[in-house]
């Protein structure tokens, strides 16, 4: 079975972008860290837009924790549908939850989610 980590796609706007997740099985999480040494090349550095952690807050919300490289746009995405197996391979349904324009500094951000699903993953996508 095929699981991309990390693709480059084409945005509403014309520009490429790579997007990425994180997994949790360990064949799976070998897989994204190939992707993403491959991103990381792609942007001459062995840094990499990722989500670096997920906490719960309460019994309905999550703080998800990531990082900001200078010169690229972010958004984090996420889907309530993207475990369900779908037997067509259909693409799952994601949604914007926080989208942040380039900046010329590092950062880090601290996003607040008020989960509805006992199961959502999140992505976090970048452009130039």
């Amino acid at each position: 079975m095929h699981f991309p980590q990390s693709r480059q796609i084409q945005t509403h706007s014309g520009k490429t972008a790579t997007r990425s997740w994180r997994v949790r099985s360990a064949s799976l999480r070998a897989a994204a860290a190939l992707s993403l040494a491959v991103l990381g090349l792609a942007l001459g550095s062995d840094e990499v837009p990722r989500i670096d952690k997920i906490e719960r807050l309460g019994p309905d919300a999550v703080t998800i924790h990531f990082d900001t490289l200078p010169d690229l746009n972010y958004a984090l995405q996420y889907s309530d549908d993207a475990l369900r197996f779908r037997p067509d391979r259909s693409e799952a349904t994601w949604f914007s939850l926080f989208e942040l324009p380039a900046f010329p500094f590092r950062n880090h951000f601290v996003i607040v989610d008020q989960v509805a699903s006992p199961a959502r993953v999140y992505r976090l996508s970048t452009t130039r």
